[in-house]
């Protein structure tokens, strides 16, 4: 049972300890780093910070993915076992307004984000790094483990969030349980929130 437990952990801190997801504080402060950007650029982390995708799957998303009026985003993942793997998932109406409105000046089956992966992820890095968040969550994946505590500290069901972040597993889901630190605090806030007054 102990080998399961370690390995399981490691998805949120690495074997030296890292801490691997963006905590609330470095998310306002990466979000605030996008004003004044360029469109492509903002749009893009907007994506990422919302639905926890992978930035390959962000990167092939095509105005036919997008079910604009609803904020529905359909991810098609890379073949599995042959098969085409398509999820939906959200975004705010909001997003979905602007992501319309920037599609609207593209060219038709056009992909949404003309970068390739590697420019995306030094994109999404320097920003971090403009906001000063360092380490090694200061990248593409930091955001989207994030995702998933944000998910479990908003008490998202576990299926509901494996579906959102496309894992094939469910053990992979629950790694997000396994926040520590301010993250568990949050967790603990929300039990003893039925108890307000001190006895």
């Amino acid at each position: 049972m102990a080998p399961k437990t370690i390995r399981s952990a490691a998805h949120l801190y690495n074997p030296r300890g890292e801490r691997l997801y963006l905590n609330d504080a470095e998310c306002g402060r990466f979000l605030d780093a996008l004003e004044g950007r360029n469109c492509v650029t903002r749009l893009l982390c907007l994506v990422l910070y919302f639905t926890g995708v992978r930035v390959s799957e962000a990167l092939a998303i095509r105005h036919g993915d997008m079910q604009f009026e609803s904020g529905i985003i359909a991810i098609r993942s890379l073949k599995k076992r042959g098969l085409h793997h398509v999820r939906e998932v959200h975004v705010p109406l909001w997003l979905s307004m602007e992501l319309e409105r920037f599609m609207a000046e593209r060219p038709s089956g056009a992909r949404f984000f003309p970068v390739d992966r590697t420019t995306a992820w030094r994109q999404v890095t320097a920003l971090m790094n403009e906001a000063g968040i360092m380490g090694a969550h200061a990248c593409p994946k930091g955001l989207r483990h994030a995702f998933g505590v944000r998910a479990i500290l908003a008490s998202v069901p576990l299926p509901v969030l494996q579906k959102w972040m496309g894992h094939a597993r469910m053990e992979t889901t629950t790694i997000y349980t396994r926040v520590t630190g301010r993250e568990e605090r949050q967790l603990a806030e929300v039990m003893f929130g039925g108890n307000p007054k001190r006895p």
